[in-house]
């Protein structure tokens, strides 16, 4: 399987600026679930709980300036030919460690997507593919794969909240290392 990992994938200043802002008050939540239910991990009902704050979608921006000029490098750094979706997700901490369960983010998938998960901040936490591989999320951290390979969050320990921004784009036609990855 195919993905890339890019640690320290901001500038540390655009890193923390973004962290601390999905980390203060001023940010919206809407309550939802990870994954639907048909998806879930067997024995993880309750803790299939998430706050969303859906920046783009159906070709939108549904935010505020504040933010959407604080989510500026974090679309820069993805290369992005075409944005399809852009949405923050926060957990709480939960008693046990799960998967959240396997999916897919775009129905039907496009076969140029890619999808990137940002890691807001480092936490017990992972994003998990079904070979059984495990992307620890550690903060500043990028996860870039095809959009139509199923992937799972998961359920944290350790801190108070888990944040990663989920992203769905086509990558720009000459950007050679996300290309690469739409060639699966």
């Amino acid at each position: 399987m195919k993905y890339l990992v890019i640690d320290d994938a901001l500038n540390h200043k655009d890193a923390t600026n973004l962290k601390n802002l999905f980390e203060s008050g001023d940010v919206f939540w809407k309550i939802s679930q990870p994954v639907p239910q048909e998806f879930q991990t067997e024995g993880t009902s309750l803790h299939q709980l998430q706050f969303v704050n859906t920046i783009y979608a159906n070709q939108n921006w549904t935010t505020s300036s504040v933010i959407g000029e604080a989510i500026t490098p974090l679309v820069n750094r993805c290369d992005t030919y075409a944005l399809l979706r852009l949405k923050v997700n926060l957990t709480l901490r939960a008693e046990i460690l799960s998967t959240h369960g396997f999916h897919i983010d775009l129905i039907p998938p496009h076969e140029s997507a890619l999808t990137a998960v940002y890691y807001f901040n480092d936490n017990n936490g992972w994003t998990e593919f079904k070979d059984g591989t495990k992307i620890q999320s550690k903060f500043n951290r990028l996860l870039v794969f095809p959009a139509k390979i199923e992937h799972s969050g998961s359920t944290h320990t350790d801190v108070i909240s888990r944040i990663v921004a989920n992203i769905n784009f086509i990558p720009h036609p000459e950007n050679k290392e996300f290309t690469e990855l739409t060639k699966v």
